[in-house]
């Protein structure tokens, strides 16, 4: 018996026109959406008690032009404290909705105007604002996280189509001062 034909499970016309719409979206260029990310600039923090430091919450569009991001930053309000926020590399245009300081968390809506592309010659300039903390005296471990709930990004594309995201948070460790070489210790432990 001599059979002629493909043999795949799949009817021969189902199989070619799924091929041929694999290769069309190959040499078309069609990909699936790539996601921003908002992550910071620091992925651990190590930091002594009662001692300044900062964070940087950027934004890394990938291959979108986003022009808003709505977010809240969640920070661990047992460990840390806002001391200030700095907007002097910021990549915002416009505040839509000004960063308000809140007991556990900042919110925000930043404007991007015309939209915010990644620069292939300074991809690093991607800050949306500096925050700068104080650490408390209390030792502990936390996490510096945008809420998911809490964050939209929508793309500069005139029907402010939502984009589809990533969110990394910043671990913080907080620990006791050194005095020369030794750490003090409470007298409980003595």
């Amino acid at each position: 018996m001599v059979t002629t034909g493909l043999k795949l499970g799949y009817p021969c016309s189902c199989w070619l026109a799924t091929t041929a719409l694999v290769l069309s979206g190959i040499f078309l260029g069609i990909r699936p959406a790539a996601a921003a990310r908002l992550h910071f600039d620091s992925a651990s923090i190590q930091v002594p008690n009662d001692q300044y430091f900062s964070v940087v919450a950027k934004i890394d569009p990938e291959s979108q032009c986003p022009n808003i991001v709505k977010t809240a930053i969640y920070f661990p309000s047992d460990l840390v404290e806002v001391a200030d926020l700095d907007y002097s590399d910021s990549i915002v245009g416009l505040w839509i909705s000004q960063p308000q300081i809140l007991p556990d968390r900042i919110e925000f809506t930043a404007g991007l105007p015309r939209g915010f592309c990644r620069d292939p010659f300074n991809p690093e300039q991607n800050a949306l604002l500096k925050i700068i903390f104080r650490a408390k005296d209390n030792s502990g471990s936390g996490r510096i996280s945008y809420a998911e709930e809490k964050t939209e990004i929508f793309l500069n594309d005139g029907q402010g189509t939502p984009l589809v995201f990533s969110l990394q948070p910043s671990e913080v460790q907080l620990f006791p001062p050194i005095i020369g070489n030794l750490v003090p210790t409470s007298s409980a432990a003595i």
